[in-house]
């Protein structure tokens, strides 16, 4: 035991150290770095031409998000679902792939919306997002 843990005590009868102010009360979303998610694609052939694919992953680090987020709300209908998908396994749908063309007209679409680097979305003032992300999609395919 540490002069740290005698000084800041313990819950009476047991080895449970009371809370410090040191820990945050209210669990805060870890925001990641944009403008990295392209190192590591996946690449695939389609109709003889080599494409990069980019996991749910990829499409996390390039709008600051976390997947829980992104599946949120692509759940939510918030953003269009993923064109391409992994082989089905064991009755559970494949990964989510997206090219690279995608990934970099989302990030286009989110920063014309103020979405990009917001800490919080008000799906209210963004009623046209989905839509233009599809027709960015479109566009590029």
């Amino acid at each position: 035991m540490t002069d740290e843990d005698e000084s800041r005590g313990f819950f009476p009868g047991s080895r449970t150290p009371l809370p410090t102010a040191e820990k945050p009360s209210q669990k805060t979303e870890q925001v990641r770095p944009t403008g990295i998610w392209d190192t590591r694609p996946t690449q695939k052939v389609i109709n003889g031409e080599t494409v990069d694919f980019f996991s749910i992953g990829a499409v996390c680090l390039a709008l600051g998000r976390p997947a829980v987020t992104i599946r949120l709300w692509i759940r939510d209908g918030h953003l269009p679902a993923a064109t391409y998908r992994m082989p089905d396994r064991n009755e559970i749908k494949g990964r989510r792939l997206y090219t690279r063309a995608q990934v970099e007209q989302l990030v286009k679409v989110a920063e014309a919306h103020g979405i990009l680097g917001a800490t919080r979305v008000i799906w209210k003032e963004h009623p046209t997002f989905a839509d233009d992300v599809r027709a960015a999609w479109d566009s590029v395919r």
